[in-house]
């Protein structure tokens, strides 16, 4: 009963016992069909910003915020542990090149998208690659029911 309520997902629903062992069924489906079409949420956020989508960093961006949704993940796993899962995806011997990839992609939005959009939607004019994917994260965690996170 304790790693129940030291859990990391908000309360999505109470049930009284007893219940229906359906409705608790019900229930669970409709939890994890919530996560159905993370990665289409992902790029809506994404669209926000001026991304060159054809860009190999953009693909890993979309990847990394992928693995930790679907992994419960609230907040940026330090880049070379997160940058190495990508890694073993892609069977990628090094996780540099993600890492690189990943910064250039971000660094070229931040040109390319005007700072009142960036203010407006990451409280940042300039972000960082961690700080960037650590809000995106925040906003995409607290539309699947996992526990709020500090402001980004």
């Amino acid at each position: 009963m304790n790693s129940l309520t030291n859990s990391n997902l908000k309360v999505y629903k109470k049930l009284v016992k007893p219940f229906n062992i359906d409705n608790l069924v019900f229930l669970l489906d409709e939890i994890e069909n919530s996560k159905d079409g993370i990665r289409e949420k992902i790029v809506n956020i994404l669209d926000n910003f001026n991304f060159n989508k054809n860009t190999i960093g953009y693909i890993y961006i979309i990847e990394c915020i992928d693995f930790c949704l679907i992994n419960n993940i609230n907040i940026m796993p330090r880049s070379k542990i997160l940058y190495n899962e990508i890694a073993k995806i892609h069977n990628y011997d090094n996780s540099k090149k993600i890492g690189w990839n990943i910064d250039k992609a971000i660094k070229l939005m931040n040109e390319e998208t005007s700072s009142n959009i960036k203010i407006d939607l990451l409280n940042n004019s300039m972000p960082s690659t961690k700080y960037f994917l650590n809000c995106i994260l925040k906003e995409l965690n607290d539309k699947f029911y996992y526990k709020n996170i500090s402001e980004c």
